[in-house]
């Protein structure tokens, strides 16, 4: 079942500059996010009804045309740096999955972003290029990264966790709406994943996008 993924993908000084001058960079690297399909197998679309399988097929080639295209346009722009640009896109991003909401608000205690280091880490950052699907992406540059992996850095897996109220998300309407203990525990390792995600780029001087697709 598709949904609202939300991805972080730490980038160099270097390339943070340029995706400020030529936003479109930023819809490249989006697309870029799926290029790690699941490889379907023939005796896997065989299970399928003949048209969903179709559509599977249909699916998977037009994510991969528009990544094409997305990577020629750039090597036409940027010439002998795109490969320098391409080497960065194609570093995985962070995924949060679906659990991108209940992580943000069991940091913040609210469905939106508020002022605090800690808020923005999953929904924070400057807008920069155009919409993505869910709206633009978001960037944090060096120096907010390095002021949200020490706030990330003083919250506890166990503190996180005692944070988790199925019964007020629902209430504030926090995506995706549905709870149980694995997701919990899903919540929690993404959790421990983001906060080692922030350290490993303020260790770096990195900046972050943080984008939903």
């Amino acid at each position: 079942m598709m949904g609202m993924v939300c991805y972080l993908k730490s980038v160099s000084p270097w390339l943070f500059g340029k995706i400020r001058d030529n936003p479109s960079i930023m819809e490249a690297i989006a697309s870029s996010s799926f290029t790690e399909l699941p490889e379907i197998s023939r005796e896997m679309l065989d299970k399928m009804p003949a048209r969903a399988a179709e559509q599977v097929k249909k699916s998977m080639e037009l994510v991969r045309s528009t990544r094409r295209k997305r990577l020629d346009e750039l090597r036409e722009r940027f010439g002998q740096e795109f490969e320098r640009i391409r080497e960065e896109m194609e570093q995985p991003p962070l995924s949060l999955e679906k659990e991108w909401h209940t992580i943000h608000y069991m940091l913040t205690g609210g469905p939106v972003t508020d002022g605090s280091a800690v808020g923005q880490a999953v929904l924070g950052g400057t807008e920069i290029g155009g919409d993505l699907g869910f709206g633009p992406a978001r960037a944090l540059d060096p120096g907010k990264v390095a002021e949200v992996s020490s706030e990330l850095c003083r919250l506890s897996r166990d503190e996180f966790l005692e944070r988790f109220d199925p019964e007020s998300m629902q209430s504030a309407n926090i995506y995706p709406g549905i709870w149980d203990d694995e997701y919990e525990e899903c919540a929690c390792e993404l959790f421990e994943q983001l906060g080692n995600y922030y350290r490993e780029a303020a260790d770096r001087g990195k900046a972050m996008l943080l984008y939903i697709v």
